[in-house]
């Protein structure tokens, strides 16, 4: 017997055979699937709270990687007809919120990148709106907290300033040079 994932009692994880190569541990799925093997303190074959939730992240993981649904996530008993996990087996709600915990892990971690990705996209923004106020010739300060509406503020007076300027400028009697001096 073998398989691509052993998670221990501290929740460690080791990934025994690759995830692309074929480990022999639940017979007819063994081409389709990635298996994880996991330690338990006794023979109720209850999970700590380490390995729990190593296996949760590491489901979440292998799931996201692979694009696969709850639906995917199966047991050695559902391919052998085995008790294992033993726990989840004889504790069917156990086993249903075990895979509610894995989805719900996944949509912490997308909510998570994209509240990263919402934060750095503000940042560049706002970083490119101070070199653009900037580079109109005026003093900006943008601070990581201004809001919105107060950078469109200071956009709105720095566009004013520069078209009074210009209006200023146009009054002037123009020159014009032509040739060498």
């Amino acid at each position: 017997m073998s398989a691509n994932y052993v998670i221990g009692l501290k929740g460690e994880i080791i990934q025994c055979v690759p995830d692309g190569e074929v480990a022999w541990a639940s017979n007819k799925a063994n081409y389709y699937s990635i298996s994880i093997e996991n330690c338990h303190e006794d023979t109720t074959g209850k999970f700590n709270d380490s390995t729990y939730w190593s296996d949760v992240h590491l489901v979440a993981y292998l799931t996201e990687k692979y694009g696969l649904g709850r639906d995917d996530i199966i047991r050695h008993y559902d391919v052998t007809g085995k008790d294992c996990p033993k726990w989840f087996v004889e504790h069917p709600d156990d086993w249903e919120k075990f895979k509610d915990d894995v989805m719900t892990y996944r949509q912490e971690c997308d909510d998570a990148r994209n509240e990263k990705i919402s934060e750095l996209s503000k940042q560049t923004e706002k970083d490119v709106l101070k070199e653009y106020l900037d580079s109109i010739g005026t003093e900006t300060e943008v601070e990581a907290e201004t809001s919105d509406s107060d950078l469109w503020d200071a956009l709105k007076k720095k566009a004013e300033a520069f078209q009074s300027r210009r209006r200023r400028l146009r009054r002037r009697p123009r020159t014009a040079t032509c040739g060498m001096r």
